[in-house]
């Protein structure tokens, strides 16, 4: 394709000696009304209609109608195609006989075949092929609904893709629902969603859709490049933006479609809800009164970066981890921008070193793909994200304002620590209306808490201050572990939770028909936490002194779900 549009320039910069353009003159363009840039090829056989702009390098072939308001820019309209009003076709290459509805955008690199036909009001992202004959419209993917069964889009975490046919009409859809949502229950201000990918090729072709779908709405959109999950979180808190979209490839293969507020929270259930609504109900994309390109804003990592390194060094009594020695796990298989480069990349420059072969390490760091979890080992000592949590709670806590904020979710021992030493906490629910009783700004004093990434460099700070072993460390820390499973079972999620809810003796948090996040039962040796999944099942959270009991509190709540 490339060479093709390179062939074009040359023949009509006239590379080519004997070639000839017998088209129409610019200066007979601009008497007919049309507002086109040399060098272009118009053929006087073809159909051009009022107030439109044909950019330069195009070539509009005999027998071609190009309807009113149509903005044509280095692109090739085979011959006897047909363009509806209000089309925008930007770089792409139209087949012979094929049919574009109104109110389309065709963009970068998009091939359509011959006698192809697209509806009205589509919008196809960079680099889509469409095979001759081939018909493209609107509502072609829309679900089909299933009798007597609540239909849903989102899952746990966002929209899981896994069993979809990833269609540009799809995912545009999706970017289109999105923003249309935000439209409806944003009552001030100019709505602006921005858009991140994990870096694979695949995620960025969902991206451009996405992000089509959300210019089809008319409201601003940026694209942040490629991240992990904790950057896209790291954005939402940072950035004058109501979402942020992360898309991902899982462990699995699937795709998953995520969303972050202004908090750095999974979007709330009523934003899902109004999202769907949108999505299931709505047959045709809406015209635009405005049509806003996307923003670019490549230097997202270099930002979260900065702020790691600034962070990690404001604790430094030195200022730096100069003598501080490490590894990584599976630092050979990392790729650019992940959380363990972002790692090694801070470490580094903190004056810290990191080598090579985990066996020469005193410790070894590893962080999850998503950038939300981290672990360390050291002299046979594993301390895993709780332990690692709960340590800085114990020696990094900072009075700034007066409270460190706790995750519902998160184990007792965190408060027990807090109590220790004497900081003022508070639990917030994750998910639901309760947790925005916080500010942006106190969300984001917790971020340290909630990125891998950060966790690592602050603990290597404490190893490297202290002089003292992890397993030293850690051992002033209350005797606890942390078990948890996805159960599926249980056919009455409300009328379980009520029974929860009652044999918690007030201890829970769960009320019918309120937006709360599970019921706590304190048990003889531990405690467990049943939180209702969003769409099916529960997840079950047990503590205990040890990991064996943990496991069997688990076991035990399993048996009063069913």
């Amino acid at each position: 394709m490339d060479e093709y549009f390179a062939a074009n320039r040359s023949l009509l910069d006239g590379v080519f000696s004997g070639a000839k353009n017998d088209g129409y003159t610019l200066s007979a363009l601009y008497e007919k009304g049309i507002d086109a840039e040399s060098p272009v090829y118009v053929s006087k056989n073809a159909v051009i209609g009022k107030n439109v702009k044909i950019g330069a390098y195009s070539v509009i072939e005999s027998g071609a109608v190009i309807s009113d308001g149509c903005d044509v820019s280095c692109s090739i309209i085979g011959e006897h195609a047909y363009c509806g009003m209000g089309c925008g076709i930007y770089g792409a290459i139209i087949g012979k006989k094929v049919k574009i509805g109104e109110n389309c955008v065709i963009s970068e690199g998009c091939a359509i075949g011959g006698s192809a036909e697209i509806s009205d009001c589509v919008i196809l992202p960079k680099y889509t092929t469409v095979n001759s004959a081939r018909s493209i419209d609107s509502k072609d993917f829309l679900p089909k609904r299933v009798s007597g069964r609540e239909k849903r889009l989102f899952g746990e975490q966002g929209i899981d893709c896994g069993g979809q046919k990833l269609s540009p009409e799809f995912l545009m859809r999706i970017g289109y629902s999105f923003a249309e949502a935000l439209k409806s229950l944003k009552k001030a201000g100019s709505p602006r969603i921005g858009v991140l990918s994990d870096g694979n090729p695949q995620s960025d072709g969902i991206v451009s859709a996405v992000l089509c779908g959300i210019q089809s709405s008319g409201i601003r959109s940026c694209s942040f490049g490629h991240g992990f999950e904790a950057m896209a979180k790291f954005a939402a808190l940072s950035f004058i933006t109501d979402f942020v979209i992360f898309v991902c490839r899982k462990p699995d293969g699937d795709y998953s479609i995520k969303a972050f507020d202004e908090f750095g929270l999974y979007i709330s259930e009523k934003y899902e809800r109004e999202v769907e609504s949108v999505f299931f109900s709505s047959n045709e994309f809406t015209k635009p009164d405005r049509f806003y390109s996307s923003d670019r804003f490549e230097n997202l990592w270099m930002l979260y970066y900065s702020e790691l390194v600034k962070s990690a060094k404001s604790r430094c009594k030195e200022g730096s981890l100069a003598g501080f020695s490490c590894a990584f796990s599976h630092q050979n298989e990392i790729s650019a921008y992940s959380p363990v480069y972002t790692a090694i990349c801070a470490i580094n420059e903190l004056g810290g070193k990191v080598l090579k072969n985990g066996a020469d390490a005193k410790t070894v760091f590893d962080v999850d793909t998503d950038g939300k979890s981290a672990r360390a080992s050291s002299d046979g000592f594993t301390a895993d994200d709780f332990h690692i949590n709960a340590l800085l709670i114990d020696k990094f806590t900072e009075d700034s304002d007066g409270c460190l904020y706790i995750p519902y979710t998160a184990p007792d021992a965190y408060k027990t620590v807090a109590e220790r030493r004497k900081i003022l906490y508070s639990e917030y629910v994750q998910g639901t209306t309760k947790d925005r009783t916080l500010s942006r700004e106190q969300m984001y004093r917790q971020l340290w808490l909630n990125d891998g990434v950060f966790k690592i460099l602050n603990l290597a700070v404490i190893l490297n201050e202290s002089r003292s072993s992890l397993k030293g460390l850690s051992g002033a820390l209350p005797d606890f572990e942390v078990y948890s499973e996805e159960y599926d079972g249980g056919s009455n999620r409300a009328s379980i939770m009520q029974n929860l809810s009652k044999m918690s003796a007030g201890s829970g948090i769960y009320e019918s028909g309120a937006e709360t996040e599970g019921v706590k039962l304190i048990m003889a040796n531990g405690s467990i936490k049943v939180i209702p999944g969003k769409v099916k099942g529960f997840k079950i959270i047990s503590e205990a002194k040890s990991m064996e009991a943990a496991k069997e509190l688990c076991e035990k709540a399993e048996g009063l779900l069913k």
